[in-house]
């Protein structure tokens, strides 16, 4: 097994790329199967007394990692959920793509951390927005200027 295998199965040992991911606060609140299983999940939550920002998380891990440019892509979409428990996207709400090539794989991994590196960065406007994808070697540069 080569470095990127063990990379691989560390990422499957993680997450689970096959359910999306609903974050409040850099805590993950709910997961399912989908977006659309989530937005029916939330249902079962306490009202919100005001609209809130939460992040929806998918990973797109390809099937031949070794011949794909892109191993891994990260789709987080800003979300608000609003008091009557619905999730809609708002004009102001970001959505942003993190890329890994095999090299970054091999060389930063996939941690939970740059989950939260995401949000911060959607959160906060770290990176430019000409852009909606971005590479995990420049989130990280993004979120080194600020910690």
């Amino acid at each position: 097994m080569d470095k990127l295998d063990k990379r691989i199965d560390k990422i499957n040992e993680i997450i689970d790329v096959d359910k999306t991911y609903l974050y409040r606060n850099n805590k993950v609140i709910l997961i399912a199967q989908s977006f659309k299983k989530i937005k029916e999940d939330i249902k079962q939550f306490e009202n919100p007394s005001k609209d809130l920002k939460v992040y929806s998380v998918d990973f797109s891990l390809d099937k031949n990692p070794k011949s794909s440019k892109y191993p891994l892509i990260i789709n987080c979409t800003q979300t608000t959920l609003t008091p009557k428990l619905n999730l809609v996207v708002k004009m102001e709400d970001m959505t942003l793509s993190v890329s890994y090539t095999k090299e970054e794989l091999i060389k930063y991994g996939f941690k939970k951390s740059h989950i939260n590196m995401i949000i911060k960065a959607i959160k906060y406007n770290l990176l430019s927005y000409d852009k909606l994808s971005v590479s995990i070697t420049n989130l990280l540069k993004a979120n080194n200027k600020i910690n």
